[in-house]
């Protein structure tokens, strides 16, 4: 009988680890991290390929996205023109499995996109022992972005960066409202609108690499003279797309790089306020 008792024991075990994991797609859903990021789920979208996806916002990015589950897969859509879609995350998989492999065309050899499952564990957060999945996806050789996904409470901690050069940024979860229940710290407003930024930010250019045209978003968080400028990998400047006073606020601008040649950028911010001056970069990759 005990070892009947074991053994049910160990399949309820596995029951348990096999069942679907819960992706957050509730409207009003959001998440907030220490870096005043916020991401809050706006509503359900049909798109072209007769699909629901789940619409969000993000505070520093400056496009809604769009995902859907279907069993242990989370979809991304990244283009409504062209019908595509790819795996963002798979929670089925094996550690080390790659989820998504895009080779890229002007470079053989190097990928576009490419996705790898890492590894799962548990963790405490909020209290509470919680599922995690772990994923890293890498851009053109050159970028990358690590993701944790706690099973029911969607993703607790965002890193991104250059994989050589530029230093990381690391968003980590301080609050989030998953179906109604709230967790942690959550400071931003009632009615679930974006919030201006409280700090000076930098966000990665979108697209990134580009061809010719791409847009560049960042916070004033005071009252300050800017300067947004584009220098090449010899420090020339090569655009000043910003260059006035401006108040505390979030910021799109484009940029226009179609008389440049192909190569490697560097955008520069500089906000100047009560006899300091603050400096954020990020590289751009122009690919004609």
């Amino acid at each position: 009988m005990q070892r009947y008792l074991v053994l049910i024991c160990l399949l309820s075990v596995d029951i348990a680890y096999s069942q679907q994991v819960v992706y957050p797609l509730h409207v009003g859903d959001r998440w907030e991290y220490d870096t005043h990021r916020e991401i809050i789920v706006l509503g359900d979208t049909l798109f072209s390929n007769n699909k629901h996806y789940t619409k969000y916002a993000d505070s520093i990015f400056p496009l809604p996205w769009f995902t859907r589950q279907d069993s242990n897969k989370v979809y991304y859509f990244y283009s409504d023109s062209i019908d595509k879609e790819i795996v963002r995350f798979d929670f089925g998989r094996n550690p080390g499995d790659t989820l998504v492999k895009i080779p890229w065309q002007a470079y053989p050899g190097l990928f576009e996109r490419l996705t790898i499952f890492r590894k799962s564990f548990e963790d405490t957060i909020f209290g509470k022992v919680w599922k995690i999945y772990s994923f890293r996806t890498t851009f053109y050789d050159y970028f990358f972005e690590d993701n944790l996904v706690a099973d029911s409470l969607g993703v607790i901690y965002i890193a991104e960066g250059c994989l050589y050069t530029c230093p990381p940024v690391f968003h980590m979860v301080i609050g989030a409202e998953v179906g109604g229940k709230k967790y942690g710290t959550l400071v931003g407003i009632d009615n679930k609108d974006i919030v201006a930024p409280i700090i000076f930010s930098l966000s990665q250019n979108y697209h990134n690499p580009f061809n010719q045209t791409t847009t560049i978003s960042f916070g004033i968080s005071e009252k300050s003279f800017v300067t947004l400028k584009v220098y090449d990998v010899l420090g020339r400047e090569v655009a000043a797309i910003v260059d006035q006073e401006l108040a505390p606020a979030s910021y799109t601008k484009a940029f226009d790089g179609s008389r440049l040649s192909s190569g490697v950028y560097v955008c520069r911010l500089t906000a100047s306020y009560d006899n300091q001056i603050s400096v954020l970069s990020r590289k751009l990759m122009l690919v004609k």
